[in-house]
């Protein structure tokens, strides 16, 4: 199976290191591609080891932060059957509240940590 992970996280991983991927399973990585790791399963038991948020499939986003700056990125695309108005939070980012879709991207709106 594939899986998208944060673009920090991808940055951190080494060949040979194992990860958890968030309550899931661990992985050791055989392979790293500047756009994709490859991985071998490596069991189930929760390890010692970096654990690492994940989605199967995405959605753009872009994100106005609290000095008005933007972050564009994805997010799971399950965000995709919330409404305006509600808010969702981001892993290792904080709460959002989302301000509308516009041409198959979510817009939102940074609150807090």
């Amino acid at each position: 199976p594939s899986f998208f992970v944060s673009k920090k996280e991808f940055e951190k991983f080494k060949k040979g290191e194992v990860v958890r991927l968030r309550q899931l399973f661990n992985i050791k990585i055989t392979k790293k591609d500047p756009l994709q790791v490859f991985g071998d399963f490596v069991g189930t038991a929760k390890v010692n080891k970096p654990v690492v948020g994940w989605f199967r499939e995405g959605i753009d986003v872009e994100i106005v932060m609290d000095d008005n700056t933007k972050k564009l990125g994805m997010a799971d695309s399950k965000i995709s059957g919330k409404s305006k108005g509600e808010r969702v939070y981001f892993d290792k980012l904080g709460f959002c509240i989302i301000d509308g879709k516009e041409k198959g991207k979510i817009l939102l709106r940074f609150t807090h940590k």
